[in-house]
């Protein structure tokens, strides 16, 4: 696995942001929030609008899991059973790993250690686990994660 340990503090930006949200355990929730908005957006006229993919989480007061796509501005029609959520971004401690997807579980635990040594101040806001290339087209031990915690 490859993950930087030490943060790079960024501005995320505003997105346009189309999602499936799963309430419960990563472990199930995840996983299932894909699969149901790759088949609904697939067979959406939204699909070739797309210009990223990304998660949203948090884990306090209850586990939230969303599984979405970013946009240049809000689809003027909506996939059936998503939801449109304006994200507007802020301050973010990013970490990033290289290679298989299948990482992350393991990963998003180095990243909240390395966090917790860096005495990252955090904010109450989502998480982000931003997939900065197109799994579909590149390899997969060359598939970049950026996973972002929200800090003051």
């Amino acid at each position: 696995m490859n993950l930087t340990n030490k943060s790079e503090k960024i501005n995320y930006p505003e997105q346009h942001y189309v999602f499936i949200e799963k309430i419960g355990p990563f472990e199930t929730t995840a996983m299932a929030a894909w699969q149901e908005l790759h088949q609904v957006v697939s067979a959406s006229k939204v699909d070739a609008q797309k210009t990223g993919a990304m998660a949203l989480f948090k884990m306090e007061p209850q586990m939230i899991y969303r599984a979405g796509f970013v946009y240049n501005k809000k689809p003027e029609i909506m996939p059936a059973g998503t939801q449109y959520f304006k994200f507007v971004g802020g301050s973010y401690a990013k970490y990033t790993l290289t290679g298989s997807y299948m990482h992350l579980p393991v990963a998003w635990g180095n990243v909240i250690d390395f966090a917790t040594q860096e005495n990252l101040q955090t904010r109450q806001d989502f998480y982000i686990e931003n997939y900065a290339n197109d799994p579909m087209s590149t390899p997969e031990d060359q598939l970049i994660s950026e996973l972002m915690i929200p800090v003051k």
